[in-house]
Formats: C-alpha cells, structure tokens, sequence
C-alpha cells in the first residue's frame, strides 16, 4: 500500500520552486533540518499565502542567515553541548539572563535591573525566588 504524499500539491510545487530557484544557497547550507527543511521553508508559504512573496520571504532568510554567521553559532552551541558561557557572546546572555528574569517577575519602572523583594506571595501566590506555591503568605 502507497502511502499519500507528505504535502498538499501546492506545498509541493513551492518546494521544488524554492529548490529550483535557491538551490547554489541550500548546496552550500549544512544539513540542519530546523533550519533548511521542507518544514521550515513551508513555514513562509503558510505565513504569506502566496507562492512569490514567500520565495522572496526564503531568500532574504537565507542571505540573512548566511551575513550573520547563523550556521557558525548552531555549531558552536552543538559542540560546547549547551553550556551559554561557551557561546559566542554567552557571558552577555548569561549574566544577564536573572536581570530578565526579575523585570518579567514585576520590577518596578525605574528600578534598578535586579531588585531584591521580600519574600512572600505578591505574585499571584507564587513566591518569586523558588516559584513555589506560598500558602501562608510570607516566605
């Protein structure tokens, strides 16, 4: 028994467009699925509805990956295994990845980045350091 085709006709026909029309820039892309597959390029088709803009879309995308060196970072990532202060500008990330995290948990405006508060339920019952249900209220 055959199975059905994987894309609808007209998913199909934009593949084999953007392969016909970027194929020199794919040939040269690394094998990363998450960022060249059929998945990701059909991703701007079904955002822009039209075959045109989405290949106008695709190869913008793919110059922009290739001018900022995308490909060279996934790869670093990769190999350090995950580790951010590895990364190429990792320690600006990680040394400001709890500054992040306390302006989204309600800093005040005007504040400095990290402020301590006291250690009780203001957020919805959630005490903000261990994001832990407070039931009594204080910390």
């Amino acid at each position: 028994m055959e199975l059905p085709p994987r894309w609808v006709k007209n998913e199909r026909d934009f593949l084999a467009l953007v392969k016909a029309q970027c194929a020199e820039e794919l040939a040269e892309a690394p094998p990363f699925p998450e960022a060249y597959g059929e998945r990701r390029l059909l991703r701007f088709l079904r955002q822009h509805k039209n075959a045109e803009k989405a290949l106008k879309a695709v190869k913008h995308y793919l110059q922009f990956r290739k001018a900022q060196g995308l490909d060279a970072i996934r790869e670093k990532v990769v190999e350090t295994g995950g580790e951010s202060r590895a990364w190429p500008h990792g320690d600006f990330f990680a040394d400001r990845a709890l500054q992040c995290l306390m302006r989204r948990l309600g800093a005040r405006r005007g504040a400095p980045p990290v402020e301590t508060m006291p250690r009780r339920a203001s957020r919805g019952g959630v005490d903000p350091f261990t994001f832990e249900q407070n039931r009594t209220g204080w910390g």
